[in-house]
């Protein structure tokens, strides 16, 4: 079957993160699992537009569906280090071990390089 994100994934690899972020408002998910994967790419998509809050928004209603949502988690991290929050960019970070503990997460990576740019 078809992901629904496909023709996001591609304006997303063109930067074009205002037209993903406007396109993303229409598509319709039948899961849970994809309600959270649509608002995390909300959050995504309006974080790399500078439209801040709504990411803040969008990445809380992914992690309640699900906590365990590691994009997610990653991203929201990188939120709170753009709005010099390092703290709780080291607490999303923590999480992210912990649900990673027996796989090699690129989140994880990713993570801890972006606090290792800001606090160094």
């Amino acid at each position: 079957k078809s992901d629904p994100f496909e023709s996001i994934y591609g304006l997303i690899r063109l930067e074009k993160f205002a037209e993903a972020y406007e396109s993303l408002k229409f598509i319709k998910v039948l899961t849970p699992s994809k309600e959270a994967d649509k608002y995390n790419l909300l959050g995504f998509t309006a974080r790399k537009s500078g439209n801040l809050n709504a990411a803040a928004e969008y990445y809380t209603k992914a992690l309640e569906i699900n906590p365990k949502h590691i994009q997610a988690l990653e991203y929201q991290g990188e939120l709170y280090l753009q709005l010099g929050e390092i703290d709780e960019a080291k607490k999303n970070l923590e999480k992210i071990k912990t649900f990673c503990r027996w796989k090699i997460c690129k989140e994880k990576k990713m993570l801890e390089a972006a606090i290792t740019l800001v606090t160094n």
